[in-house]
């Protein structure tokens, strides 16, 4: 019965299943498509689809209804047809790696400024064990140079985590409760 409470319920939570399942595979490609400087950027700009969409959802309604005097019903069905159309497109023409099309984005360019990172680094975490930094001012004081000279080069390179550990991130599961309807 389209009536029940329950129906909607099954349905907003395979609406929710397939979305979830679809986040990781546009993170991974992404993450192909544009090298370590250009990342957060991109994937900041990528992050503001849920809004867009809603925007361009809530115009294309407003024509289809106000405009063209479409019932609501057809409405929801048009908007639908719409996105399955774009979801078509995507599996069509998607390309997953750029490779694929002969662009090249060379991820190493700055393997050598990674490794003077970690070398420093290294190099503090060396000086604690060592009780070579006696004073906690001095401590301090290596630890702040050490934060500040960082900035001015990109972050090192860490290894990833899996699917598990990232729900632990501060802000992730609340992030998540926020997309659940």
């Amino acid at each position: 019965d389209i009536r029940s409470v329950w129906y909607y319920y099954v349905l907003f939570a395979i609406s929710g299943t397939v979305q979830s399942i679809g986040w990781p595979t546009v993170v991974a490609i992404m993450a192909n498509w544009f090298g370590r400087n250009d990342r957060g950027f991109w994937f900041g700009v990528w992050a503001a689809n849920p809004n867009v969409g809603n925007i361009m959802g809530s115009l294309l309604c407003n024509l289809f209804n106000s405009q063209m005097k479409f019932a609501w019903v057809w409405v929801w069905i048009l908007i639908s047809v719409l996105i399955g159309i774009v979801g078509l497109l995507n599996l069509v023409f998607l390309v997953e790696h750029p490779s694929e099309v002969g662009i090249v984005i060379n991820e190493d360019e700055n393997e050598e400024l990674y490794q003077t990172i970690d070398t420093e680094n290294q190099q503090l975490y060396t000086q604690v064990e060592n009780n070579r930094l006696h004073e906690p001012e001095n401590l301090v004081t290596s630890i702040l140079h050490d934060i500040s000279s960082s900035h001015n080069h990109i972050h090192h390179k860490e290894k990833s985590i899996n699917f598990f550990k990232a729900w632990f991130i501060p802000g992730v599961i609340q992030f998540a409760i926020c997309y659940l309807g």
